[in-house]
């Protein structure tokens, strides 16, 4: 495995892990009242570790990693793309393997 596809998996696996912590909280906050919410609890270092993320990847892999997390909903929508002529369902494809079609 290439290491910038295990740094790719190794975020989007912290930032799911952060978003459901993040709704667990908001979740009991909410529960306290309607007035109660939590908004950006971990943001600062979230944005410094996209960024980290961001240039180990580069560019255009980084690009591909945030459609596959934003657009396919973490590969559980149907987005088909075409790469050199070659349909892909990335519903049927685990992230290392969008990763390889991606990035070759």
């Amino acid at each position: 495995m290439k290491q910038t596809h295990k740094i790719a998996i190794n975020y989007v696996t912290a930032m799911i892990a952060q978003r459901a912590g993040e709704q667990q909280v908001s979740e009991a906050f909410a529960n306290l009242g309607s007035d109660n919410s939590i908004f950006g609890l971990a943001e600062p270092i979230e944005g410094a570790y996209t960024e980290l993320v961001q240039e180990l990847l580069g560019p255009l892999l980084f690009e591909w990693l945030m459609w596959w997390m934003y657009e396919t909903d973490c590969g559980t929508q149907n987005m088909g793309f075409t790469i050199d002529g070659v349909e892909y369902d990335p519903t049927k494809l685990t992230l290392q393997e969008f990763l390889e079609v991606v990035d070759q």
